[in-house]
């Protein structure tokens, strides 16, 4: 509605809403045949209309006169989206049920089905999932609708394992990561906001993660790795598993976009002041979090520039020096996760996809989050044979400084070196390994071949 403020309202007013349409049977799977859907309100009998291309319902669309019918449309699904209309009322709340016959669960993957209005990811001019008017040429078609920071309404169900549909709830969502947006299969990020509805998501999406509360959610296409291995970020944040290091936690899904197959996902966390929150029981309002050179993505940077400055003019060869650095950044947990970065020689780093916080308080410490490791596992310019941390002591780079200041102190050098060490006999090492990749290939081995096809 158009806003007039300091002047009377112009816009048409209502007293309210036509109530709330449920389905019955709710949306779910089924390995075949077909499912009657009623749809009905708990108040009356207003006008009740539906649409099966997940268009918004509106007074011009089918109306429900009786039960509708799901077919198997295997690989893809039927989305029914109504809602109901009453005179004097606006329309009541959009009700939107997916099912997915002919398939049922694969194995042991869950499955999110994401649904909106066909024109948020198509439209040429708005459609967030479409070059658009302004792309510039490829590879990257900057300027591109992809692009842009919008973000769309959107509704998710989520299906586990055993079928059974445990979330539905509408949300925003908008294309994640960077370069990887340019693939026919983009990063989603979902995000729960008071507008459209509850403001978080609640589900134990991951067996390794203490909450079951999201803000925010990622549906990644593994990045640099999309359609080469699939899962070299994966199994890097998975290594790191009980060593302290800030990894993404990671659980792969069928993905469903709009009714239509839409191929492995991997669900994962952002690591963001939320994220902070869960993990560390910091307020989320309170932290510091910088990127790259130290560009402030939440706080200040104030504090970083004031350690490497103190870095840079002392000797941190002697303890004194060192101590103060110290006491601003957890040393211990930097040469973990340097120690990991080089483990899995992962070269978009460290000129590259660096983030690291601290909780705004006297006594916060630096520490570092793990993140977009795709390059690494031999996929560019890393095979195995390749020294990783020959390319840490270049003292003439800006993302070398810290660690080669540091790297002057004989404690911190013999503990990085330990440090590295107990990694490769334990997180590291192919008896901790193996297993995690077997687990991780055989989630994904499921359905590659649908999922290359498509």
């Amino acid at each position: 509605l158009d806003p007039t403020p300091g002047a009377p309202n112009t816009t048409e007013g209502r007293p309210g809403y036509a109530p709330t349409v449920r389905a019955s049977p709710e949306g779910q799977m089924a390995a075949s045949g077909f499912i009657s859907v009623t749809f009905n309100t708990e108040v009356g009998a207003p006008e009740i209309r539906y649409t099966t291309d997940c268009t918004e319902p509106n007074e011009l669309d089918l109306q429900v006169t009786g039960p509708v019918v799901a077919l198997s449309s295997a690989p893809d699904a039927t989305v029914f989206r109504a809602r109901a209309f009453q005179d004097g009322l606006w329309p009541g709340p959009i009700c939107t049920n997916t099912y997915i016959i002919g398939t049922g669960p694969v194995g042991d993957l869950p499955v999110f089905s994401l649904v909106t209005e066909p024109d948020n990811l198509w439209d040429w001019e708005t459609g967030i999932h479409v070059l658009g008017p302004n792309a510039g040429s490829a590879p990257w078609y900057i300027g591109a609708n992809f692009w842009n920071d919008w973000e769309k309404p959107l509704h998710a169900e989520f299906f586990e394992t055993d079928g059974e549909r445990e979330v539905s709830m509408d949300l925003g969502t908008k294309i994640h990561g960077n370069y990887s947006r340019t693939n026919p299969q983009k990063s989603l990020r979902l995000i729960a906001r008071g507008g459209y509805g509850t403001d978080s998501i609640k589900h134990p999406f991951f067996d390794d993660v203490a909450t079951d509360d999201f803000k925010v959610l990622l549906l990644r296409n593994s990045g640099n790795d999309y359609l080469v291995a699939n899962c070299r970020d994966p199994l890097i944040h998975l290594a790191s598993a009980g060593t302290d290091i800030d990894d993404m936690a990671y659980r792969p899904t069928l993905v469903y976009l709009n009714g239509e197959y839409w191929g492995f996902m991997g669900i994962r966390e952002r690591n963001d002041e939320n994220y902070l929150a869960n993990h560390h029981d910091v307020d989320p309002d309170g932290v510091d979090v910088l990127e790259f050179g130290g560009n402030a993505v939440e706080g200040t940077s104030d504090h970083y520039y004031e350690m490497l400055d103190y870095a840079v003019q002392n000797d941190l060869a002697d303890d004194a020096h060192f101590a103060v650095v110290a006491s601003m950044m957890d040393t211990h947990n930097y040469a973990k996760y340097v120690a990991h970065q080089v483990w899995a020689c992962n070269t978009d780093w460290p000129q590259n996809n660096i983030k690291f916080w601290r909780p705004r308080r006297a006594n916060g410490r630096w520490r570092w989050l793990l993140y977009d490791t795709d390059f690494g596992l031999g996929f560019w310019g890393g095979p195995y044979t390749t020294n990783s941390l020959s390319r840490l002591f270049n003292p003439n780079e800006w993302y070398t400084q810290l660690f080669v200041q540091l790297m002057d102190n004989q404690g911190f050098e013999d503990e990085f070196i330990c440090v590295y060490a107990d990694l490769l006999n334990t997180a590291q090492s192919p008896q901790e390994l193996l297993p995690v990749v077997d687990e991780v290939e055989d989630a994904l081995i499921q359905d590659m071949q649908n999922h290359l096809s498509k």
